[in-house]
């Protein structure tokens, strides 16, 4: 599991987790750990080797992307309570994070995490629409030549 409980003290108190947790505390932050797994494989995993990251434990996990995780698990443990209920800082962490996995996705971010191996199975060493998976830097998309200002 990426997220324990105790990786919330700081974006929540125990006691109001715990309210939120009441029924099987830890049924539920292993269910809420696993979709957060799932969305940060599934956009970061385009053209980063996630696999190894998500079965890092305590202090050898990359900073960034658990505050991107607890953000999400927070907004995710939330939802089990009413709409009302969920405050706006919860909301806007949640949607930053998601942007900034977007943007990680689309190569318009990077992380300090090797890239994703090539897929011997794969042609060209492109990931999903296009996008080159290997090296560290950004990845530019993009068909048009690039223009001079000669007149």
């Amino acid at each position: 599991m990426y997220l324990i409980k105790t990786d919330y003290i700081g974006r929540i108190s125990m006691s109001l987790l715990d309210l939120l947790l009441d029924e099987d505390p830890t049924k539920i932050v292993s269910d809420v750990s696993k979709e957060v797994e799932d969305n940060i494989s599934t956009l970061v995993g385009v053209l980063y080797d996630i696999a190894p990251e998500l079965l890092k434990t305590s202090t050898q996990r990359n900073g960034y992307l658990l505050g991107l995780a607890k953000s999400i698990g927070l907004y995710l443990i939330y939802q089990r309570a009413d709409d009302e209920s969920i405050p706006e800082k919860v909301i806007k962490n949640y949607d930053d994070a998601m942007n900034d996995l977007e943007k990680i996705s689309n190569g318009k971010k990077v992380l300090s995490l090797p890239p994703k191996p090539k897929d011997p199975d794969e042609g060209g060493g492109g990931g999903e629409e296009g996008v080159p998976t290997e090296g560290m830097g950004l990845r530019r998309m993009g068909s048009q030549k690039k223009r001079t200002h000669q007149v």
